[in-house]
């Protein structure tokens, strides 16, 4: 899972200083990391070497937090866990 968060971390990094901020803020907010964690542990029913199985588990994250980022500007949500949301930054 470290792999995992090292690779979310270094993703989320661009040129668009906005964007940037949002992004690390929805990663860094933390959560159980449970997709990610399934992607990983799926993989241990086929070849659990082969190449893109971290970068998976990082995808379903980020697909997640998309969503989360979605949702909240949709329903105008002011905090996300208990947290001020990103769309409210």
């Amino acid at each position: 899972m470290k792999e995992v968060e090292t690779l979310l971390l270094s993703h989320i990094q661009g040129k668009y200083p906005l964007v940037e901020e949002a992004s690390r803020h929805l990663v860094s907010a933390g959560g159980k990391r449970l997709r990610p964690l399934l992607t990983l542990l799926a993989s241990h029913y086929g070849d659990k070497t082969k190449a893109g199985i971290i970068e998976s588990a990082a995808v379903c994250e980020l697909t997640h937090v998309a969503t989360l980022y979605h949702d909240d500007v949709m329903d105008e949500a002011p905090l996300r866990r208990g947290v001020e949301s990103a769309n409210n930054r």
